[in-house]
């Protein structure tokens, strides 16, 4: 009762801290945001809605958090078919026309970009302008045709164009409309400015979309965690939790485990350098893979071995009577690991090793004469089946 009472303690107190630090972040972005609008104008109070340059514009304020910069982002409404106004159709002259608003990121082209795009992995779309696709990296998974539709005008890649040398980190055309980001520290009136001007003629020199965005396509990079995720836990946590695989005495199964593992690694990197290819993030996504894979096959494939040299081994077990050189133990939070230093009983090694439990002996004083039960291993590693002091 104790415990379920601690524990729904714990839980409600986590729910809490969760909820103050959501809305002190929220009262934070209230804040910054109505000192710009009073910055631009706007009566006390009121809601930001800043009109320039025949636009609307609205912000969000994200307040820096460890690592990461504060950072604005300035938001207007994209035109769409089914807007109208008096005495015709609004903002319809001369405009082309697409079906669907698709999802495209902005930002500068960077080292990485160009070489991902020289060793063929990235996929990205090239307008024909050569001043826009040298500066400007393109990252969207939408249909090119849609794309290059969208980006027909020399209007709006300018704008886009101008808008990053204003210092916008990225600008992006998604479901809230036309966006651009300011990193830094607050104030950002002075920089609200040219920001505004220029989403403003990058916004009139758009197509007409019909209303709604392309549907948001599944996390490539949430795959590829859960994957590897999900691979980790089938290969290596049942071998340790459920099987209490033992690495063995002697013989080399770090050798094997780890170069096994570090070779199906290569195998499954380049498999997924194939599967992943084509996209205007697939670099990254790679090295995502790879950096997890790093850590999940060499030490899942050593865990299996350590598994298959125990689980499978069929060897008679061998009492060695030996003395107990010392005990010891060592403190993982929440829990504690003993160990005991025995007279080896192997040719050529003077002491052993071996975790224990406290029962069987963990903590124990040096002297105490002790039988530690062996077997062979199946894959002709000894490893330790038991431990026992005796008097």
């Amino acid at each position: 009762m104790v415990v379920v009472l601690l524990a729904v303690l714990f839980i409600a107190g986590f729910v809490a801290l969760m909820v103050y630090v959501v809305r002190a972040q929220q009262r934070s972005n209230v804040a910054e945001v109505d000192r710009l609008g009073r910055a631009l104008g706007l009566p006390v109070g009121s809601p930001f809605l800043v009109e320039r340059h025949g636009r609307t514009f609205t912000a969000r304020f994200a307040p820096a958090y460890k690592s990461t910069p504060a950072s604005l982002t300035v938001i207007t409404p994209v035109d769409e078919t089914a807007e109208a106004a008096p005495g015709g159709a609004y903002r319809e002259s001369g405009r082309a026309h697409v079906a669907v608003r698709p999802r495209i990121v902005f930002r500068p082209e960077s080292v990485a970009d160009r070489l991902a795009h020289r060793l063929g992995v990235n996929r990205e779309v090239k307008t024909g302008d050569a001043a826009f696709d040298g500066a400007v990296y393109i990252v969207t998974d939408s249909p090119e045709e849609d794309v290059q539709r969208t980006l027909a005008s020399p209007e709006l890649r300018e704008a886009v164009r101008a808008l990053l040398a204003a210092g916008a980190t990225h600008v992006q055309l998604n479901f809230e409309g036309l966006t651009a980001m300011l990193v830094g520290p607050p104030p950002y009136a002075d920089r609200f400015e040219p920001i505004a001007k220029g989403l403003a003629q990058a916004a009139g020199a758009l197509p007409l979309f019909q209303p709604g965005t392309a549907p948001r396509g599944p996390s490539v990079i949430g795959l590829v965690i859960a994957s590897l995720t999900g691979l980790f836990t089938m290969v290596s946590v049942p071998v340790v939790a459920l099987t209490q695989a033992r690495p063995p005495l002697a013989g080399s199964p770090v050798l094997v485990g780890v170069g096994s593992g570090l070779a199906l690694w290569t195998l499954a990197t380049l498999a997924a350098r194939w599967r992943l290819r084509g996209r205007s993030t697939s670099l990254a996504l790679i090295l995502i893979f790879a950096i997890w894979g790093l850590f999940v096959f060499p030490a899942g494939t050593y865990w299996a071995v350590c598994w298959a040299n125990q689980a499978l081994d069929t060897s008679p077990a061998v009492d060695h009577p030996t003395t107990v050189k010392r005990g010891w133990f060592s403190r993982a939070q929440p829990h504690y690991s003993y160990y005991v230093e025995v007279v080896s009983w192997r040719p050529g090694h003077a002491t052993e090793e071996i975790p224990v439990s406290f029962e069987s002996g963990g903590n124990v004083a040096g002297g105490h004469r002790a039988v530690v039960t062996t077997r062979a291993g199946k894959l002709g590693w000894e490893w330790v089946e038991g431990f026992h002091l005796t008097k």
